[in-house]
């Protein structure tokens, strides 16, 4: 996901080997020949005295006058907290030895400290936690000056929204995802909105790539969501890129008349329409279809449902949401903007 890289730089987050704070750098244990050109003469003095056998540190620290083998709960956490950190002056070999108990000190972004291409931890999802905390709290130095310790940090992310939850339904049509070739139809109106490096978030994308490969082609920048064909992290970036406001269109195409539960159907509905609103996005696009036009909903196949309802029943439901917003119907397809 090169989007979330860029995004991740907008935060001065990016993988340059290492973390580094001030004057020192830290890397996990796999990631110690990173400090070979880095901080040779720590390298050195690691490989001498043989830290690594003598102390099994998860993280190192490293600086110009010392070494820290560091000690965490979990290296594999988001945050890990510490547990002990053994600190070796390479000056004068003076060794002092620290544990944490009650409100330790935690790394953030430790998929930095790890090497490109590590299996050890799910680089994604690390990077996903990044970008979604990062997002809401900004740049602000107060804020960055506390959340090095346990205590504040676990109070700072009650108060962090966490992408909306989904209500499951009992026909979760699935495998109404079709189109491997051809293009939904809404695609052809999404078009003339499209222009180098618009973002678009396809809701209810399905299993196939061929929408990708169209935006693009177009230069957009494609992010699915499907919370049945589409991998978690997927899905969990799309949420942070519209929450956030990092996106430019929403398509929802075929999605809406799919949805067996009427309070997902608003819940689904009034978020995306909030977005256009508040103008963390600029146009959304719906697709329905109307399938027998009875206002019946049914199962049509196995785990496939219908609600069978007019595109005009959606369209009285959006300017029942936001009767603020511009609403343009053409045939089975809505266009709302602000």
């Amino acid at each position: 996901m090169q989007y979330l890289d860029e995004l991740l730089q907008r935060y001065d987050i990016r993988h340059t080997g290492a973390k580094v704070i001030g004057g020192s750098t830290y890397v996990h244990r796999t990631n110690i020949t990173h400090l070979r050109q880095a901080l040779p003469t720590a390298y050195q003095f690691i490989q001498r005295h043989k830290l690594l056998d003598r102390y099994n540190p998860c993280f190192i620290k490293a600086n110009a006058t010392s070494v820290s083998m560091i000690k965490v709960d979990n290296a594999a956490n988001f945050e890990p907290a510490l547990i002990s950190a053994i600190t070796i002056n390479m000056l004068s070999n003076k060794i002092t030895e620290r544990t944490y108990n009650n409100n330790p000190p935690i790394y953030h972004h430790v998929w930095l400290m790890y090497p490109e291409g590590t299996d050890l931890i799910d680089v994604s999802a690390h990077k996903l936690n990044s970008l979604w905390w990062r997002s809401y709290v900004g740049r602000d130095r107060d804020i960055s000056s506390k959340i090095g310790r346990k205590d504040y940090w676990q109070k700072l992310l009650k108060s962090i929204p966490r992408p909306p939850k989904k209500n499951p339904q009992s026909a979760s049509s699935k495998n109404t995802s079709i189109n491997s070739q051809k293009l939904p139809a809404i695609y052809r109106m999404v078009s003339d909105h499209i222009e180098k490096g618009t973002k678009v978030v396809d809701i209810g994308a399905g299993k196939f790539d061929n929408v990708k490969q169209y935006i693009s082609e177009l230069g957009g920048v494609y992010i699915p969501s499907d919370p049945y064909n589409r991998t978690h992290s997927e899905n969990l970036f799309a949420d942070i890129v519209l929450d956030r406001g990092f996106a430019d269109i929403a398509v929802c195409s075929n999605v809406l008349n799919v949805i067996d539960d009427d309070e997902e159907l608003n819940r689904l509905t009034s978020r995306l329409c909030e977005l256009v609103f508040c103008q963390r996005l600029t146009t959304l696009f719906f697709n329905i279809y109307e399938g027998n036009k009875t206002g019946v909903g049914k199962i049509t196949r196995k785990d496939q449902y219908q609600r069978n309802q007019r595109t005009a029943h959606y369209v009285d439901l959006i300017k029942t949401i936001r009767p603020e917003l511009t609403i343009r119907k053409v045939g089975t397809q809505i266009i709302v903007a602000k």
